[in-house]
């Protein structure tokens, strides 16, 4: 990031910080004789950064500092399985948040301060479903993506727009 040609910043300084992350993972119900299961996993993290190092597009990309961000979010994901005569279903849904802001500038530019970072979403999500049956395999996985930043004001006219995407699986 320092000497990266065309655009590198020899003037960087290492990025530091500390950060926490709490996991926990339950069985919500389970019946050995059909495989039925429930899981859950919730994960709850923070992490705080001085010298956070982010390139961005001047002339060329450039990795430029923000003297803090903070980061902190949840992401929850439910798994279930059963079985139905030969017939194996799998699936998961998941959701995080991702709340990843801007905490200070070298210069305390009100403009950056408190905003999202750059093309990380707040919200996303997946689910999946899938079913085996004599070893061939038949799904679908949909994933939805928030919007996301591109440049560190939160300029509404340059935001990459939610997306999401379906994939179907046969095998």
């Amino acid at each position: 990031e320092r000497y990266w040609i065309p655009g590198g910043n020899p003037g960087l300084n290492p990025e530091k910080g500390w950060g926490g992350e709490l996991s926990t993972e339950w069985i919500l119900a389970e019946k050995p004789e059909n495989g039925f299961q429930i899981d859950a996993l919730l994960n709850a993290y923070f992490q705080q950064v001085d010298n956070w190092i982010q390139w961005v597009l001047h002339e060329s990309l450039t990795p430029v500092e923000y003297k803090k961000v903070n980061a902190s979010g949840i992401e929850s994901l439910v798994n279930y399985s059963f079985k139905a005569a030969r017939i194996r279903i799998k699936g998961h849904v998941g959701y995080s948040y991702n709340h990843s802001v801007i905490a200070d500038t070298y210069d305390h530019n009100p403009l950056f301060i408190g905003r999202q970072l750059m093309y990380i979403p707040k919200h996303a999500g997946k689910a999946g479903l899938k079913a085996d049956y004599q070893g061939v395999t038949i799904g679908t996985l949909a994933v939805f993506t928030g919007a996301r930043e591109t440049v560190e004001t939160g300029d509404i006219t340059l935001r990459l727009k939610p997306h999401s995407f379906i994939d179907f699986i046969l095998g």
